[in-house]
Parts: structure tokens; sequence; C-alpha cells
């Protein structure tokens, strides 16, 4: 009977899965489940600090080739390299040639990591940065990036993230102009906690096709957003770091006659009392109809016995705000939860606590909601949030 079952059926029953153990055991029900849950279960490759993972996943990808076009996404430890033995850098450089399908790469260091840490896999790792497949870069905890690295990455990806960087300056601070090599490619960056020092170097020529750019809102660079007012349609806050100094900043945000959606990303206890003051400032900024939603993802591994807080006063003051001024907008509230948590309970309570905080906007039919799964998880646990 299960041979019997349409291949599309088939993989949207894998898609709705939304924990690791389940989809193992779909892999074991029948050759018809396999390909679809092996490819959710290794869509992502990750390497940690030790030279045995690197040989183990090359003689992985020698025994069993029919899984390397599975493997979408590759994460590597920087610190592994001040210790690699030479086999297994030979075979990270193995990886990079024969994983021709990647398109999201991480690079993750320590606090002390610096990109010379990376001198014996660096050509390896900007030759695969130049392959059509690679469509995103994070660099995590790296410092004394090289302006011409950076150019490389500017020309050759379209999604850039970067997390505690800084970039290499000559004697006395100056600051090197950094030159795209052709058109820039980036479409979208994402600037998150440690990486301030990095817009200096975005000057508005590398801007030329961002359409997507995410910031923390304690420490938002006006000259960026401006540089790029005119071709931003996606803005997202990153508040699950944001200090208490962002709740009584002032905000100043240019026109943003593109900006069609406005995302932010907090916590299940996070101060979000910023974000109306930021909503009524952005208002004025924008073109009448253009933003269509405002998206706020609650990111949390809460337990069972665990409760989370929400801020009321945030609901209907955003309530009173979007009602009235953008009677097309409609705000989308998602949350996830911990494996363990009864999901359905922990939901409903966080919908009726929404919609009773939001009563114009649920009225009207504007107010939606979305229980986030592991699936839906990958691109915020992807960054580390």
């Amino acid at each position: 009977m299960i041979a019997t079952i349409p291949t599309e059926l088939v993989q949207q029953i894998v898609e709705e899965i939304d924990d690791t153990r389940s989809l193992k055991s779909c892999s074991l029900v029948a050759s018809l489940f396999r390909v679809p849950s092996q490819r959710m279960l290794l869509d992502t490759l990750s390497l940690g600090d030790r030279s045995p993972q690197y040989l183990a996943a090359k003689k992985l990808l020698i025994d069993s080739p029919h899984i390397i076009p599975y493997i979408r996404a590759l994460r590597f430890r920087v610190d592994w390299l001040g210790y690699a033995t030479a086999a297994s850098v030979e075979a990270f450089r193995f990886m990079l040639n024969t994983l021709t399908r990647v398109r999201r790469l991480a690079i993750l260091g320590i606090p002390a990591s610096t990109w010379d840490s990376l001198h014996r896999v660096t050509c390896s790792i900007l030759d695969f940065i130049r392959t059509p497949a690679v469509e995103e870069v994070y660099i995590s905890n790296i410092a004394h990036i090289p302006t011409s690295v950076l150019s490389e990455l500017i020309s050759s990806v379209r999604t850039l993230a970067f997390k505690s960087v800084t970039i290499q300056q000559e004697e006395y601070g100056t600051i090197i102009p950094v030159q795209a090599q052709g058109e820039p490619q980036m479409q979208a960056l994402l600037l998150l906690l440690g990486s301030n020092g990095l817009r200096a170097w975005m000057q508005p020529h590398l801007l030329a096709n961002l359409h997507t750019l995410t910031l923390i809102p304690s420490d938002v660079d006006w000259n960026l957003l401006s540089a790029a007012s005119s071709t931003l349609q996606h803005l997202r806050f990153d508040s699950t770091v944001t200090p208490t100094i962002a709740t009584t900043r002032s905000w100043k945000f240019p026109q943003l006659s593109s900006l069609r959606t406005l995302s932010v990303l907090a916590t299940y206890n996070g101060d979000m009392t910023w974000l109306p003051s930021a909503l009524s400032s952005l208002l004025p900024s924008l073109t009448a109809g253009t933003l269509r939603s405002i998206h706020i993802i609650y990111t949390t591994r809460l337990r069972a016995s665990q409760q989370y807080y929400l801020q009321p006063s945030i609901f209907s003051l955003m309530d009173s705000t979007l009602h009235e001024s953008l009677p097309a907008c409609r705000v989308q509230c998602s949350i996830t939860f911990g494996e363990e948590t009864p999901r359905k309970p922990q939901f409903g309570r966080f919908v009726a606590f929404v919609k009773g905080g939001m009563p114009k906007l649920s009225g009207s039919g504007r107010l939606g909601f979305v229980h986030l799964g592991l699936m839906e998880l990958r691109e915020y646990r992807w960054y580390g949030l």
C-alpha cells in the first residue's frame, strides 16, 4: 500500500515532521520515505573542532556518494585548524571540492579567532565561495577579516551575515575602501551582535542591490539605512540581544519607499518596549500602502513547567497605531517552544494573550498566528539565535 502513495504526498508528509527523532523513524518506514527523510536529516553538515570529524565526513562522502546532493549547508569551526592534522586539512579541501550543492556556508570562530587562523585553507574557501551554488555566507567570531575577502564576499554572495567580527585596518585605524570585483551581488545583509564596526565599510555603491537588512535595534546605523532606503524591501530587527537603551532611543527612519515587510525577532522574556516608538517613527517614512506585513517571531526553548512572559502594553499600543495608520497591513505572530513542551496548550495561551491585547486587528481579520516547528526554525538557529 505504501508503494502506491504519490511521491508529492510523501514529500509533503515528511516536510510536516518537525523533530529529528521522527525524521529518523520515518526514513526507516519504507524505501519511498527514505530519500525525502534523508534529504532533510542531511541538509546540514556540521564539523566541530576535532580532526577525526573531518576524516569521518570525507569517508562518509566517499562511501555514500548518493547523499552529496542532499547536503545544502556546511558549518565548520575555525579553532580546529590550530591543531589540525595534514590529513584532516586535506579532507576538508576534499569536501569543499565535492559538495557542489551547498548553498550556505558558516565559518564559526571563538572569541580569540582571527582570519589568519584560516591561512591553511583560505584559498580553498574563497574558491568555494565563488562557485554559483553558494548563495549565503555567515561569519561569526572572526577578527581582522581582510578587505580583499570582504570584497570577494560582496561580489560573489547574495546573503552575508556577520556576528562579532571586525575588518582589518591599516596603521592608525585607517579604513581601507572596499571595491566590489564587478557588480555587487549582495542582496541581504545581517549585522548581528558585535558587528557594528563593519558598517563603516558598507559604502553606498556596495548596497546597490540590497533588499533585505537585519540590524540590532539598540544600535541602528542611520547612514547605512539611508544608503539602502530606495531598494530596501525587508527590514528585520534582532531583539534577542537588545539592551534596555533601545527603549529610550531616538528613531529617525529615512524615507523607505519600497519597504514591504518589517520583522522583529524576540525571545519570550525579551524587552520589546522599544517597538511602539519605532513603529510610530517608521510610519511617516513609508510610501502609502507599501508596508504589507509585520512579523513578530518569538524564539524560545520553554519547557512545560515554564511560563513565557509577554508585555501586554506592547500589543495594545501596536493595535492602536496600526489599525488606523496602516489599514492594509497584516500582523503575524509566530512562536516556537522546546520539543518537550506540550505545544498545543502553550500555543493556545499565546494566541489568546495576543488577541486580547490587539482586539482591533483581531476583529478586522488582520492578525495571524503560526507555530514554528523544527524545520521553520533552521534559519534562526543557523545564525545562533
